[in-house]
C-alpha cells in the first residue's frame, strides 16, 4: 500500500519584538521625524485590522489583539527612540577651510570666480 507523508506544519508567525523591531527599522527610514512615528504605525495597525478583518472576519482572540497591541507599542517607542538618535546627529559641513575663506573675502564660490576675473579679490 502506498503511504502518503503527510504536509509539513504551517510556519510560526514572527513574534511581536521581531515585528517591532523591523517596522521601527522601516519608519526610521520612511518617516525620519519621531513626532510622526506613532501616527504611522497607528494608521499602520489600523489598516491591518480593517485588512484581517475583511478576510477572515473580526478578529475575537486574546492571542491577535496581545500581539498587534505590543507590536504597535514597541514599533511606536522604538521607532520615535531611533528617529530621535538619527534627528541629534551631527550635520557634517564640507570644507571648513572653504567656509573660512567666503566670510573672510564675503563673496561665495561663485561671486569669488566673478571677482578673481575683474581682479577684485586681493
Amino acid at each position: 500500500s502506498l503511504t502518503v507523508p503527510s504536509p509539513p506544519p504551517p510556519p510560526l508567525p514572527p513574534s511581536p519584538r521581531s515585528v517591532a523591531r523591523r517596522s521601527a527599522g522601516i519608519l526610521c527610514v520612511v518617516v525620519e521625524r519621531a513626532k510622526k512615528c506613532l501616527d504611522f504605525t497607528a494608521t499602520f495597525h489600523l489598516l491591518h485590522l480593517f485588512f484581517c478583518w475583511q478576510h477572515g472576519g473580526f478578529p475575537s482572540s486574546w492571542e491577535w489583539w496581545t500581539a498587534n497591541l505590543v507590536a504597535l507599542v514597541g514599533t511606536a517607542l522604538l521607532g520615535e527612540y531611533m528617529c530621535m538618535q538619527r534627528e541629534l546627529q551631527d550635520i557634517p559641513l564640507f570644507g571648513s577651510q572653504k567656509s573660512e575663506a567666503r566670510e573672510s573675502t564675503g563673496y561665495s564660490r561663485v561671486n569669488r570666480r566673478t571677482a578673481d576675473r575683474h581682479g577684485d579679490i586681493v
